[in-house]
């Protein structure tokens, strides 16, 4: 039986902010604008901002419904 990564799940979870901008061909101004405005979530890790893929497709789906 083959063993689950804690690193690697936790990896498969989040997006890193520049990440989410090149995704999403925006700026990261604007996912900061987003978060402000309590649209998009944010984990932070020390210094490091992460958003959650469960979140970021949420999202992506409403826009797509809109």
């Amino acid at each position: 039986m083959k063993k689950s990564n804690p690193t690697t799940n936790s990896e498969q979870k989040f997006i890193s902010r520049r990440g989410l901008a090149i995704r999403w061909e925006t700026s990261v101004m604007t996912l900061r604008r987003l978060q402000r405005a309590g649209k998009l979530k944010a984990y932070f890790f020390g210094r490091d901002c992460r958003y959650s893929m469960e979140n970021v497709q949420q999202l992506e789906r409403e826009a797509l419904a809109a």
